[in-house]
């Protein structure tokens, strides 16, 4: 994730499309993101990238989802912009500093992700009827 000059890029949202924070997962997407986004093929796209983060933060002596998601971008050259409310978020957040995912980890989160948004674009793409 850089320009071709090799400048990292900035990212504003991690996997998931930001639903990875701790809050909502593939059971507890909000209201709106669920009407549109989380059909069925949607859905079980989220649930196995929310598989793969977990087995991989377990790997990592229990690191939590948004630390593998920072993690996953620093990993691919990026640098997140994570918004923190409060200073246990801040805390949180920097202990995806530190530690490394491997490249079979990387691997499998953006593969995962990619098929996360692969199956929210053909939803997009599919016109909407009122029976």
């Amino acid at each position: 994730m850089s320009t071709p000059e090799g400048v990292p890029v900035s990212a504003p949202v991690t996997l998931g499309n930001g639903l990875f924070g701790g809050r909502y997962g593939p059971d507890a997407v909000p209201g709106m993101l669920r009407q549109r986004w989380f059909g069925g093929e949607e859905r079980s796209a989220l649930r196995r990238l929310h598989a793969v983060v977990l087995e991989i933060g377990s790997g990592h002596g229990g690191k939590t989802i948004p630390q593998v998601a920072l993690n996953w971008l620093m990993a691919r050259g990026a640098i997140p912009i994570h918004g923190a409310k409060t200073a246990a978020q801040a805390r949180e957040n920097a202990r995806a500093l530190g530690w490394r995912l491997d490249a079979t980890e990387v691997e499998a989160l953006t593969d995962a992700s990619d098929r996360l948004a692969a199956a929210q674009e053909r939803n997009t793409m599919t016109p909407t009827t009122k029976d």
